[in-house]
């Protein structure tokens, strides 16, 4: 599924540094989509929604805000932790 991010969500996708890859599951994940961007867009595979789904359900750590940032507004109506 190939999405396409306004400039505010590739700025919330965009801070975390690429040094904090070394920092958690999150992070590296983070790190990861930013390197698969190809201008605005970015292709995510059933893999991406699965692991996205899971953080954006967590209860604590502040990855459910960010995902929602991110990509609450194109993928909110698949994934469920988003919603909430």
């Amino acid at each position: 599924m190939i999405i396409d991010l306004t400039k505010g969500e590739i700025a919330e996708l965009k801070k975390t540094a690429p040094a904090d890859r070394r920092k958690g599951g999150f992070q590296s994940y983070i790190v990861e989509l930013q390197n698969r961007m190809k201008g605005q867009s970015i292709d995510l595979s059933h893999n991406d929604l699965v692991k996205i789904n899971r953080y954006a359900s967590y209860t604590s750590g502040g990855y459910q805000t960010r995902l929602k940032k991110i990509f609450g507004r194109t993928l909110g109506k698949y994934l469920a932790g988003l919603l909430r």
